[in-house]
């Protein structure tokens, strides 16, 4: 971590960081303060650029993106600094502190990747999360640290999950991750919802009608047939699929040249030329959640 300049926690508290929720949260940390691997996905659930620092982080994000339980994303989330040094010192443990750029040692903020918000059975509630390589784990300081934030939560009443790489489902992440940047009907551009309705209607019979064909293949036989440019109906494919109008097995991966086992599949109706304004506006019918 490369040091900071005097005040920079003062300023980040100026600027909002770490304070509101959906679109109008700020993270603690943006990816252009961190010398790391970093991604910017816009979430589907908050409507806003995310900054994940890791891809770990990226994996975790779409397994949360696509839970109908989690209704809200928080990345970066500051821990309050007075209640964290208290229980550093409560534990007998040396509160993490950054280099100042006057050569002097300030303290640290500390952070948890995410605070979700889940609703379940009309009821609200909170974890945090954390999300570390397991090889990690076995590093004394990195076991501090950890014990500091998992008391620090334990406080605060909020549960805390700890997430090692090996626990993250990869193949529903990479899945989501797939289709995650075309679910809005504004990203199919220059498809409108009209055109994504006259091509879902026959490339979910071809689907159904042709299981060991691969998937590509199908789309462009589509493509041809109704006269629109190559790579429109795999791109219908993958919205459908982040839109839940197809249902697949998240787990099994996505491999476009490879058949796709359609599960079921619930099409959403034409309104004044558009799409469902339930689907671009983020929600999925009922019986997709179960």
């Amino acid at each position: 971590m490369r040091p900071m300049r005097p005040g920079w926690i003062e300023r980040r508290i100026a600027q909002g960081r770490g304070r509101g929720s959906g679109s109008d949260y700020v993270p603690w940390h943006l990816t252009r303060e961190v010398p790391s691997s970093v991604h910017r996905p816009r979430g589907w659930k908050t409507d806003r650029e995310h900054h994940l620092l890791s891809g770990h982080e990226l994996m975790s994000f779409h397994v949360l993106e696509w839970s109908p339980m989690v209704v809200d994303i928080r990345e970066q989330y500051p821990l309050n600094l007075e209640t964290t040094q208290a229980v550093a010192t409560d534990l007998g443990l040396e509160h993490p502190t950054v280099l100042v750029t006057n050569g002097e040692r300030g303290p640290w903020v500390m952070t948890s990747d995410f605070l979700v918000t889940i609703r379940r059975d009309g009821i609200t509630s909170e974890l945090a999360i954390q999300v570390k390589e397991e090889q990690a784990l076995s590093k004394g300081r990195v076991a501090e640290l950890l014990e500091i934030e998992r008391r620090y939560w334990e406080f605060r009443k909020t549960p805390w999950l700890l997430l090692c790489d090996r626990d993250i489902p990869l193949r529903l992440a990479g899945t989501v991750q797939a289709v995650h940047g075309l679910r809005a009907i504004t990203s199919m551009a220059p498809l409108t919802a009209l055109d994504i309705r006259r091509i879902a209607e026959p490339f979910t019979e071809s689907v159904l009608g042709s299981p060991g064909a691969p998937l590509n293949a199908l789309a462009r036989d589509i493509d041809e047939r109704l006269g629109y440019p190559g790579g429109s109906a795999l791109k219908v494919a993958k919205h459908l699929i982040a839109t839940r109008q197809w249902t697949i097995d998240m787990e099994a991966g996505f491999q476009p040249t490879e058949p796709l086992q359609l599960l079921g599949y619930q099409l959403s109706p034409i309104d004044d030329g558009r799409l469902s304004d339930e689907i671009d506006g983020g929600s999925v019918p009922e019986d997709a959640q179960r």
